[in-house]
């Protein structure tokens, strides 16, 4: 089996900026790409750790695998309108910067200016839940759960959010 990898050039004129809140109900399906795709190559890595040394081909084919499974995961971040960075990193421009994700984080939980990277990612104000955080509250609906986290103590906010 012979396999070719495509160096693809991704190209965008339009800049896709995202609010908080978009970032967030986008990353469900982020996360779950990256999954798949992470799961795939840890798979191949495995293998690949298992294989004889001398069987050239096999390790060269593998890696081909591997190499190809990142780049379509960097195609299909770039077609969501996201920047993703080196393995399983990802970037949701907001304009000021980007929020930052690293897989396999369970929500936006960081943000960094355009220069720092991810080097110089600091916490998203979390004085306000996301969507999907008011949603493990249990049966509470966004408006009723937002009305209580308002009304709560500093004290009582900080708790079931914080790191």
């Amino acid at each position: 089996m012979e396999l070719k990898s495509n160096v693809i050039a991704i190209a965008s004129t339009e800049r896709r900026t995202f609010s908080l809140d978009q970032a967030r109900n986008l990353l469900p399906i982020v996360r779950k790409i990256t999954e798949t795709v992470a799961e795939q190559v840890e798979a191949l890595l495995v293998k690949l750790e298992s294989t004889n040394i001398e069987n050239d081909k096999s390790i060269s084919e593998t890696e081909n695998l591997v190499n190809l499974l990142i780049e379509k995961w960097h195609v299909k971040m770039a077609k969501l309108g996201v920047k993703g960075k080196g393995l399983w990193y990802v970037d949701f421009d907001h304009g000021n910067g980007y929020y930052c994700w690293k897989y396999p984080e369970t929500d936006l939980f960081y943000q960094h200016s355009y220069e720092d990277g991810f080097t110089g990612r600091s916490l998203i104000d979390k004085s306000r839940p996301s969507s999907q955080q008011l949603k493990e509250l249990g049966n509470v609906d966004e408006k009723e759960g937002l009305t209580w986290f308002e009304n709560c103590s500093r004290t009582d906010q900080l708790s079931p959010w914080r790191l």
